[in-house]
């Protein structure tokens, strides 16, 4: 897109039930791509078959058994009594406003409640689309439990929560279900930057109402 200085893309990911799910980038113009420079377009339902496709080479689906870590983090309020934590982080030097409502928030997270969340590690193919159906939790009581998706339901509802889920463009009012597919896109972690080889001034020519380059 000269006019913007960006770029429009479209890319697809075929489903098992035949359908595509297709991405969209409406302004990209970053040097890095990951899930947050797609949204899902409801409108479109496919872009077209590639040959090939089908044969992705994936591990067919199945569940893993696991044993949940405990979430770790420098300056963690110690559980037992009479400890001391390290004091390498400062959490009584952080600066918050009334306002700051996503600061305090963090904050009453990491000293109330950084005791009640853990960590399931899965490690996932590059180029896929993954979705957490649940876990099944069995208790030292031997009940199994089976637990959702916080961030199931209705995509517009106002009380559902979501983290590195993909927006939903052009979806049916009120009645489209959230988007919890995680986009693992192949693309690099990193990369290195190098000086610029040229630089572009524009001075603007009021009298001749043109910019010059």
């Amino acid at each position: 897109m000269p006019d913007h200085l960006d770029y429009q893309f479209a890319a697809s990911a075929p489903l098992p039930d035949g359908t595509e799910k297709v991405y969209v980038a409406n302004d990209y113009s970053s040097g890095q791509l990951d899930w947050y420079s797609l949204d899902l377009d409801a409108s479109i339902k496919m872009l077209g078959s590639v040959p090939g496709s089908e044969t992705t080479g994936f591990l067919p689906d199945k569940p893993f058994t696991t044993i949940p870590i405990p979430v770790s983090f420098s300056g963690m309020p110690n559980t037992r009594w009479w400890t001391f934590e390290d004091h390498a982080t400062n959490f009584g030097d952080i600066d918050a406003s009334t306002t700051d409502l996503a600061k305090l928030l963090f904050i009453e997270l990491a000293l109330v409640d950084s005791n009640d969340w853990f960590v399931v590690p899965c490690t996932l193919p590059s180029g896929s689309l993954a979705q957490v159906r649940g876990m099944a939790v069995t208790n030292v009581f031997g009940e199994r439990l089976w637990i959702q998706a916080a961030d199931q339901g209705v995509d517009e509802a106002w009380g559902r929560w979501s983290m590195f889920t993909i927006n939903i463009l052009n979806a049916p009012a009120d009645s489209s279900s959230a988007d919890t597919t995680l986009l693992m896109l192949p693309t690099l972690a990193s990369a290195q930057y190098g000086p610029p080889q040229e630089e572009v001034f524009l001075v603007r020519d009021e009298v001749a109402n043109m910019a010059w380059g």
